[in-house]
């Protein structure tokens, strides 16, 4: 119960109570006296009433006064302390943020945890902390009107936090109070100001931002950036609530969109490029990457567009292209030109190096003695610088290129020494050369560009050395990687070069001065091309040099070793020698010079002092209804005649000619050749080019001998297949196949490079005209030069017209393309050719 209400209940009580005990107790006391008069007998009830009036009045003014004040007072302070309740409990102490209730005059009325948290000198300083500053003329608008309620709003920042403050105006006990509110806007400040930034970067962007709904069928627009309308031509409002379909047209490409759509459904991000068309119907290219936008709950809402305008670019490109298109018809046109010079240059020059050898060796006076080798040495030094600019010109351009094949390591460095010697003995200088045990036998390389560069260091250490040797050290380390390094080192006791023209050894046509090369010749292009050489394969060349005391030059090169192949043989380590009747009549029949040159010599090494030679089927069997022939050689295509036909006639005639034993030689290597041959009436086979062991195979097989003939056969299958076999037949050049024609002998070597050329020159101008039409006669050139190439020792240069051969029913292009590695190759076998004629 309330005690307001208690007290009401007890005053009542207490004063009814007194009222009746004294009305009875005077009532009693009167009666027993008997003073009442009548009067008062008969008027005893107002009587009664009358005095308890008077006893409660009594009461009032004397007896309860005390009692009702105390009661009163206690009323007020319930009263007061259910206020101050009622106000704490509009403060809620756990708040995480700041709140306080603040007299006007300073005293802190209230504060939370949070406030104090927050600012912790808050009791100490009160109106005057720096939260509360600048509010003087808001207290002052509070007293002005007291019974209005007001109301301030401001951001403060203190501590380095933001802070949102509402100042609310109270009465607290009947004064005005402060209540004041601090809310933390700390991170909503900064992600304001980060999407405020991120806003203007987006609006000033060069690229276009293109936002829309994430609608794969209709994505409508709902932002476009300035950038947009700027490479559109549109206004914003004419692409908000739009599809960029507005933007496609013909040009805009189906499978990309189609990309783009499969990308975005998957929820995948998209980039490529993309054609699109301006208000006005102009194309633009447009590098654009999309990618899905999602809410918190990982849903896609929206899909985001980075739109770069390429169209400068892509017209650039397309220009460069074009450009680049030009630039490699004029590369083109600049290579065979030089193709073209290098081999008309060359066949001439070869021609006057040869003839003016052979008019040295006539009997002459002293003048013309003098005059034939002034013409010999000119032409030789004009041969190698032929061979130098073109090198040059070629690694300049990029386009020099290097095998890496198995090689003979002793045989390259062998070989090298072998040409230069002869020049160092014509000046009285000795020429030395080792190679160290360690170095492995084969090796992973360029062995026709690693010649060149033994070949160039050599020839120029003989060239500036009068007086001494010259010597070529080499031995072999391993890198870091386990691989073979091959160290070159090439000394000389010549002329040395001074300190202060170190700087100029591998320029470009420069020799250490003006009088050096008055003196000694030469352009200037020998070590710049070694050097560029050294360092496409990835080694290094130096050189130690004291003026007058002679020059040594250091290569090294790494290089890959080479598996060693595994040589057959039989049970007792040797190769088994078959008996041929080298008695036999053979007939030679082949419309190419060279192809004729290397059955002859090798038939000659074999025993056989006579071998018959045509030129054309009609020619050979002329020959065959003539003589009796125990065995032919036959080229299956020739002009008016082939081989196939040829034999098909000797055939047909051979109640006439007899049985003659016919072995096609031919360099197709088509499918079904063989039996071509075999259904002409051939009775074997063999590809070119001619494998040693092979044709001694088919000759004892066709012509057996007794066992007399065997040791001379064994020795001269030993003699001309074992070297050859050493060598990879992927080379440029194979030596030993060469020198196999001419037995070693310079002149006859210098003939056989003439002919070579002079047939292989006439087969490339058949290739060249050939080109957009008449596959066969391209057909037919290719075949005939790859035939020679393969004989003389070019496999490479035999293999690309092989490749030109099968391809002769291909476009012009391709033919185009075909012909131009020929071209390279044939170049590098001519180079090779050159240089062996040059040093010879």
């Amino acid at each position: 119960m309330k005690p307001k209400l208690i007290l009401k209940a007890y005053n009542k009580a207490f004063i009814i109570s007194a009222i009746l005990s004294l009305s009875i107790y005077s009532v009693l006391k009167l009666s027993t006296l008997n003073i009442f008069s009548p009067y008062v007998m008969q008027n005893l009830p107002e009587i009664i009433l009358g005095i308890s009036v008077f006893v409660v009045a009594c009461k009032q003014l004397f007896i309860f006064r005390p009692v009702a004040r105390s009661v009163r007072l206690r009323n007020e302070e319930l009263k007061k302390a259910r206020q101050e309740a009622e106000e704490i409990a509009q403060f809620p102490i756990n708040n995480p943020h700041p709140l306080m209730k603040i007299s006007c005059k300073g005293d802190i009325l209230f504060a939370n945890p949070a406030a104090y948290e927050h600012y912790p000198a808050l009791k100490e300083y009160g109106l005057d902390h720096p939260i509360m500053q600048n509010l003087e003329e808001f207290i002052d608008q509070v007293h002005i009107e007291p019974n209005k309620k007001h109301m301030k709003v401001r951001e403060i920042t203190y501590g380095g936090f933001v802070y949102q403050q509402t100042i609310t105006s109270v009465l607290s006990k009947g004064e005005l109070a402060l209540v004041v509110y601090c809310y933390d806007i700390t991170a909503i400040k900064k992600a304001q100001n980060e999407a405020r930034l991120l806003g203007a970067v987006v609006e000033e962007a060069s690229d276009g931002v293109i936002i829309t709904k994430a609608d794969i069928t209709n994505p409508e627009i709902i932002y476009v950036n300035d950038a947009v309308t700027r490479i559109t031509g549109y206004e914003t409002h004419e692409l908000i609530g739009q599809t960029p379909k507005m933007l496609q047209g013909s040009a805009t490409n189906r499978k990309t969109l189609d990309e783009l759509r499969e990308a975005l459904s998957q929820g995948r991000a998209f980039k490529g490029e993309l054609q699109n068309y301006t208000k006005k119907g102009m194309l633009y290219w447009l590098d654009i990457s999309i990618v899905p936008v999602k809410d918190e709950k990982g849903r896609i809402t929206h899909f985001a567009a980075i739109e770069r305008d390429i169209t400068q670019r892509k017209a650039f490109e397309k220009e460069l292209q074009i450009n680049r298109e030009a630039a490699e018809v004029a590369n083109r046109a600049k290579g065979d030109f030089l193709a073209n010079m290098s081999h008309e240059l060359r066949t001439p020059m070869n021609g006057i190096i040869g003839l003016s050898e052979l008019l040295m060796e006539m009997d002459m006076g002293a003048d013309q003695f003098e005059l034939a080798e002034a013409v010999n040495s000119s032409s030789r030094n004009l041969l190698i610088l032929l061979n130098d600019i073109l090198d040059l010109s070629k690694i300049e351009a990029g386009e020099l290129t290097l095998e890496n094949i198995p090689f003979d390591t002793r045989r390259a460095v062998r070989q090298t020494v072998d040409l230069l010697r002869p020049i160092a003995s014509r000046k009285g200088v000795i020429l030395d050369s080792a190679i160290n045990p360690i170095v492995p036998d084969r090796l992973m390389g360029d062995p026709a560009r690693l010649q060149q560069i033994m070949n160039n260091l050599i020839s120029n250490a003989i060239k500036f050395t009068d007086v001494g040797y010259v010597r070529i050290d080499v031995t072999s380390a391993r890198d870091g990687a386990g691989d073979p390094e091959l160290h070159i080192r090439v000394e000389d006791t010549g002329i040395g070069i001074a300190e202060d023209k170190r700087e100029m050894v591998f320029q470009k046509f420069t020799q250490a001065d003006v009088s050096t090369a008055r003196k000694y010749g030469g352009t200037g292009l020998g070590l710049s091309i070694t050097k560029e050489l050294v360092e496409m394969m990835g080694g290094t060349i130096s050189f130690d040099s004291a003026e007058g005391r002679g020059t040594t030059f250091y290569v090294e090169i790494p290089l890959e070793a080479a598996a060693k192949e595994e040589i057959v043989k039989d049970g007792n380590g040797f190769k088994m020698a078959i008996p041929i009747d080298t008695k036999s009549k053979v007939m030679v029949v082949d419309d190419h010079p060279v192809n004729l040159l290397f059955m002859r010599k090798v038939l000659k090494k074999l025993g056989f002092d006579k071998v018959d030679e045509a030129v054309c089927g009609r020619e050979a069997v002329e020959l065959a209804e003539k003589t009796k022939y125990d065995l032919i050689f036959m080229d299956c295509q020739m002009p008016e005649i082939d081989g196939f036909e040829a034999s098909t006639i000797i055939r047909e005639r051979e109640e006439l000619i007899g049985d003659i034993k016919i072995i096609a030689v031919t360099a197709d290597a088509m499918k079904g050749a063989r039996e071509k041959c075999l259904d002409a009436g051939m009775n074997g086979y063999i590809s070119k080019p001619v494998d040693i062991e092979k044709l001694k195979s088919i000759l004892g097989e066709w012509l057996p001998g007794d066992a007399a003939s065997q040791s001379q056969v064994f020795d001269i299958v030993e003699e001309l297949g074992a070297e050859a076999k050493d060598e990879e037949a992927s080379m440029v050049m194979d030596w030993d196949r060469l020198r196999m024609f001419t037995d070693g002998s310079p002149e006859e070597e210098r003939a056989l490079i003439e002919m070579f050329s002079t047939y292989a020159e006439e087969s490339l101008g058949i290739l060249k005209i050939c080109q957009d039409g008449a596959d066969e006669e391209w057909k037919k050139a290719a075949h005939k030069l790859k035939g020679s190439a393969a004989n003389l020792g070019a496999q490479i240069l035999s293999e690309m017209c092989f490749e030109a051969e099968l391809g002769f029913e291909k476009s012009e292009q391709e033919k185009e393309e075909i012909l131009a590695k020929i071209l390279s190759s044939y170049e590098q076998v001519c180079e090779h050719l050159d240089r062996e004629v040059v040093q010879a």
